[in-house]
């Protein structure tokens, strides 16, 4: 299982672009990648699945959808 938190953050374009592929190659291959990030666009962009950490607890996993933006917005904001 691979660990991250925030792991572009601060990195430009070019770099950004090839480590999301590695971390998508990483996962391919059946290894868990567990990404943290403050960042829902990002997430919704590379995650297979997404969920939200508010005040300690962690909500269901659930597959990414692009139309659900708010949904996991209003959990960040305000549980779930």
């Amino acid at each position: 299982v691979l660990i991250a938190l925030n792991p572009v953050q601060g990195l430009d374009v070019r770099t950004t672009s090839l480590l999301w592929a590695q971390l998508r190659r990483i996962a391919d291959r059946g290894s868990g990648v567990l990404i943290f990030t403050t960042d829902l666009d990002e997430a919704l962009s590379q995650a297979d699945r997404c969920g939200v950490i508010h005040d300690g607890r962690v909500s269901p996993l659930l597959p990414v959808n692009r139309a659900a933006k708010r949904a996991y917005g209003s959990m960040m904001v305000d549980g779930w």
